[in-house]
């Protein structure tokens, strides 16, 4: 990112937005702990942030700060299109195309 895309970005999230955070499908520790530490970062500064991930991850990442709340696409579809339509800004983390999102590239 330049700066000048930082400060877009900073300016985005200068007001309160209702924000989506999507993993990888399958997602892994670093998926996951990039899109929880996001999620915590947005919570406290105002933001209605939820984390929807494709599908469900490993018991061994269910230890993680807040994944009860994470939305799973695959089981809970209805809520996770909501909540993708109703957003003002999607973040994608650890992945480079929408593809690895499985089913949600369609929502």
């Amino acid at each position: 990112m330049d700066q000048d895309e930082v400060n877009r970005l900073k300016a985005l999230l200068s007001t309160p937005k209702k924000i989506v955070i999507v993993p990888h499908k399958n997602p892994d520790g670093d998926a996951m702990g990039s899109t929880l530490a996001l999620y915590q970062y947005l919570k406290k500064t105002g933001h209605n942030a939820t984390v929807i991930a494709p599908n469900d991850y490993p018991q061994f990442l269910k230890w993680l700060p807040f994944e009860e709340k994470v939305v799973k696409f695959d089981q809970q579809n209805s809520l996770a299109v909501q909540l993708i339509e109703k957003a003002e800004l999607i973040f994608t983390l650890d992945f480079n195309h929408l593809s690895r999102t499985g089913d949600m590239e369609k929502a």
